[in-house]
């Protein structure tokens, strides 16, 4: 028997068959195999037992024979880097006639005559299963939010199609079993929510205008790996901070002396969907102590990005000009090249 980019739950409705004992895995890379054997010990009580090729051929029998091999519930890992030898396909027949033994073989790039092997059988499976392509993996979510009546934005889904990209099939089913555990049907997903559950640990929402000490105490452990795409999101929000408070520093004093429709009118600047007497409303959340903490995070980047000669382009989008304003305290074309 062969499938192709099988679900958790048609594997786990095979293996309850009494016959159906034996796996021919195969994908793109051997991350599959490892999603593979975690999750069948998730839902089962395995005992675990590994084989490699090289191994004896006269023992793989002898094993195949054992009764006492096979007195618990076993999951047999069997790992083949090349064509399934004669004697592994002995061991293969012997243990597919036992019913309390489950046996999978890893394997990255079967030939025809091995799938054969497997598809000529209706207690064998070959399993092919690739990466899920961008549209199918869209179509897969939304298809999930459909069936379960899950409410969802744009960002939550964005956030679910990085997530699993480049994943197996096997594995995001594994996943939307563990979303539909917190999120029951008919109820509205969030993106914190998703990140909880996902990643087991929320993120900041980099849309906030303005941050806690505690939040960028949280932020300062993720400019680890300044070449992740968080750390230029983190790089991005801190510009961005940093950017705001010159504002309100430089105009603050011009604010006050004049009229909001005459300030407006003068300098006419939105900048991240707030007009500026909304911003400097929010100056107050800005402490001695946050300040601080932004321009330390700030230097400790610099000195990581130039040690690690990483070439960074800071997004200049956040640099609008003002009535051609230059913003001196950060550069307008921040990089720093290999």
């Amino acid at each position: 028997m062969k499938l192709i980019n099988p679900t958790l739950s048609e594997l786990l409705n095979l293996y309850k068959r009494s016959d159906f004992v034996s796996f021919l895995w195969y994908g793109t890379d051997f991350g599959y195999s490892k999603n593979l054997l975690s999750d069948f010990v998730k839902f089962h009580d395995f005992e675990v037992k590994t084989i490699t090729e090289d191994l004896d051929p006269q023992h793989l029998y002898v094993l195949a024979k054992n009764s006492n091999f096979f007195n618990n519930r076993i999951f047999i890992k069997i790992i083949i880097s090349s064509t399934i030898s004669e004697e592994m396909k002995q061991l293969i027949t012997k243990l597919n006639k036992n019913s309390n033994s489950l046996c999978f073989i890893q394997y990255s790039k079967p030939l025809l005559k091995d799938i054969e092997f497997f598809s000529q059988k209706e207690t064998l499976l070959a399993v092919e299963c690739n990466y899920l392509g961008k549209t199918q993996l869209r179509n897969k979510l939304e298809n999930f939010f459909k069936s379960n009546n899950l409410l969802y934005d744009k960002i939550s889904l964005d956030f679910m199609m990085n997530f699993f990209y480049k994943k197996d099939l096997f594995s995001v089913e594994s996943y939307f079993e563990k979303l539909l555990n917190f999120f029951p049907p008919s109820s509205s997903i969030t993106l914190t929510q998703l990140q909880i559950v996902l990643t087991d640990k929320p993120k900041l929402n980099m849309n906030k205008i303005f941050f806690s000490l505690q939040d960028l105490n949280l932020l300062s452990k993720e400019t680890k790996n300044l070449k992740s795409e968080d750390s230029i999101i983190l790089i991005r929000f801190l510009i961005r901070n940093y950017y705001i408070l010159y504002l309100m520093l430089l105009y603050k004093s011009s604010y006050k002396n004049c009229s909001f429709k005459n300030f407006t009118k003068n300098f006419n600047i939105t900048i991240f969907s707030l007009h500026f007497d909304q911003l400097l409303d929010i100056s107050k959340y800005y402490t001695v102590s946050i300040v601080s903490k932004i321009l330390s995070l700030l230097n400790e980047i610099e000195i990581k990005i130039k040690k690690n000669k990483i070439h960074v382009n800071l997004f200049m989008d956040l640099f609008l000009p003002i009535n051609n304003l230059t913003i001196h305290p950060i550069k307008k074309n921040m990089q720093y090249e290999l």
